[in-house]
């Protein structure tokens, strides 16, 4: 690694995109991506905006993006004041990470998620704790309410590793199938059920939408 590398990104797990094929008219869903193209409306307004030249790519847009907050803002019926406009959702999640999310107690959210989560609070010093989720991946509120507020970065509790255990011996997939156990005598498979159902192996969505979970 560089010298010129801060400690904090010495401390930090990159985040690890998801495979990007090389094939023509490929539809990815798990990046999110339209499979339809822009409307012909849409390609008008910009053209409209950008003029014949595009002269106006050479000049800062409105710092405050007034426009859009007042078009969003009367879309949805609330004020443009409650409105927050960034470039992309993790320019927005950044900002969330940054001004609400550092206190003394630390975060809560899911142990599968969106894989960025961890990185976020790593690059701003947020503590967090990862909560599993339940047999059927959903989430469970009382597990988030009234937990101790003891700083315990990237913890996961006594019931989360009985959790662990408990929904690999139902049911564990993958190496557990071809025998593997751990010393229990328990199959290891719970992160292979989970990557059976389509998620990755570590637990942890890479792909997902960040405005599904809780932002």
């Amino acid at each position: 690694m560089s010298r010129f590398w801060s400690q904090v990104v010495r401390d930090l797990t990159p985040y690890v995109p998801g495979e990007q094929p090389k094939i023509a008219n490929l539809i990815k869903l798990n990046t999110n991506e339209n499979p339809f193209p822009p409307s012909p409306k849409v390609l008008a307004a910009i053209q409209a905006e950008l003029g014949d030249d595009a002269a106006r790519l050479r000049l800062y847009p409105d710092p405050n993006a007034d426009l859009l907050k007042a078009t969003i803002a009367k879309r949805h019926a609330v004020t443009p004041q409650q409105v927050f406009i960034g470039n992309g959702s993790d320019e927005v999640l950044a900002h969330v990470f940054m001004a609400l999310l550092k206190h003394e107690a630390p975060i809560l959210f899911p142990d599968i998620t969106y894989s960025f989560y961890p990185v976020y609070c790593g690059l701003y010093g947020v503590d967090y704790r990862t909560v599993p989720l339940a047999d059927d991946f959903s989430i469970t509120p009382a597990d988030y309410c009234g937990q101790p507020e003891k700083s315990a970065k990237n913890e996961i509790s006594s019931r989360a590793s009985s959790n662990h255990h408990r929904r690999a011996a139902n049911g564990g997939r993958g190496a557990a199938q071809a025998g593997v156990a751990n010393a229990q005598g328990r199959p290891a498979g719970d992160h292979h059920r989970r990557a059976a159902h389509g998620k990755r192996a570590d637990r942890r969505w890479p792909y997902a939408n960040p405005s599904r979970y809780g932002f």
